[in-house]
């Protein structure tokens, strides 16, 4: 049974107001799989609850599709109230100036607040019967960067993607980092898609691996044990709720947005649903209900060591270049093929950055 912090609270918040005129609000998110959707289901009960003249209606989006749902909607003018975005997206949903002012307990931009965060950790598996010393993400949009990134950064680029333009990130240091890539694979690493590489590493197949929180729970008792997680920087990754600039219910979906961003419903959110991560909040830094064990503490102190991508509206055009690029150093037979294809993705990135105007 969900236990929720977030209801001993509540109280003190607005209280019901039966002769408010009723409101509905919509709300397109991602938690869609059965689990996460009964755990924000049940966090909409309470606050209606104490909200009688309020009516929360979610809609969950898949990550396969959700994209272009959210483009169809925007662009036909029917977009939800409340949008639930990854951090990678909303830089370019907010360029198009498609979304208004909100704010909550964390401020992401001013059109953005967030909501909870988590990071890819260097998590290690000392079992007997691993079969690779490591597993390399590729095949998989969005997951392929933010699983080599903090290696790249390790290898000794840790200025790439560090700031903006990304074109002038992308250097002799990205070269050498990329050859250090290559060398694992030529060592015997294993290179698979983010569930694939997950599901290895619970079966004990795989020695290092970044992945995420949620690979605990994956993992039987006995080779829990065996796990050791080692903080490093890392792309800090987080949710964000945003209003959209159409709805017409402003002011109720701002009191939402701050009710369901506070601390403590953030926290039931996340220790009911282990894939969230961790509240978007200092205060969980102190928190001991997130410090349990070893390796939530060593997840933890990995988002603390970590920062997010540079806010460009120009991301998810890159992204892919990048993700490229890097899958096909995988595979190279020289250092000096890695250093012409960086050139050929800091051209095409330059591109994206700095187009040249047409005559």
């Amino acid at each position: 049974m969900i236990i929720f912090i977030a209801s001993l609270l509540v109280a003190l918040l607005c209280g019901c107001n039966t002769s408010q005129q009723q409101q509905e609000i919509t709300l397109w998110h991602f938690w869609s799989e059965p689990r996460q959707r009964e755990v924000l289901d049940s966090l909409i009960a309470v606050y209606e609850q104490h909200h009688a003249h309020v009516r929360i209606k979610p809609t969950p989006l898949s990550w396969t599709d959700g994209y272009t749902k959210l483009l169809l909607a925007f662009n036909s003018s029917t977009p939800p109230d409340i949008v639930h975005l990854g951090m990678d997206w909303f830089a370019e949903f907010n360029n198009q100036h498609v979304l208004a002012p909100v704010t909550g307990p964390v401020q992401y931009t001013p059109q953005g607040v967030l909501w909870v965060v988590n990071a890819r950790t260097f998590v290690r598996h000392n079992g007997s019967t691993t079969k690779f010393e490591w597993g390399l993400c590729a095949s998989d949009a969005h997951n392929v960067i933010k699983r080599t990134l903090p290696m790249l950064w390790q290898y000794g680029a840790p200025e790439f993607f560090g700031s903006l333009p990304v074109y002038k990130t992308m250097d002799t240091n990205l070269v050498n980092a990329l050859w250090t890539v290559r060398g694992l694979v030529h060592d015997g690493a294993v290179v698979d898609n983010s569930r694939g590489l997950d599901e290895r590493f619970a079966r004990g197949e795989i020695h290092n691996l970044l992945t995420g929180s949620w690979i605990v729970n994956m993992v039987s008792g006995s080779s829990l044990a065996a796990m050791e997680v080692r903080p490093a920087p890392s792309v800090l990754n987080g949710d964000v709720l945003a209003i959209t600039a159409s709805s017409n219910v402003h002011d109720a979906a701002q009191n939402f947005i701050q009710w369901l961003t506070l601390y403590q419903q953030a926290k039931t959110f996340c220790l009911n649903v282990p894939d969230a991560g961790f509240p978007a909040s200092d205060s969980v830094f102190g928190d001991p209900d997130f410090s349990v064990s070893p390796l939530q503490s060593g997840f933890l102190q990995t988002v603390r060591l970590s920062k997010p991508l540079p806010i460009t509206p120009h991301l998810l055009a890159i992204e892919p270049i990048i993700e490229r690029l890097i899958e096909q150093c995988y595979s190279a037979a020289t250092k000096q093929d890695v250093h012409a294809w960086v050139m050929q993705a800091k051209a095409a990135v330059r591109n994206i950055e700095q187009p040249t105007p047409a005559h």
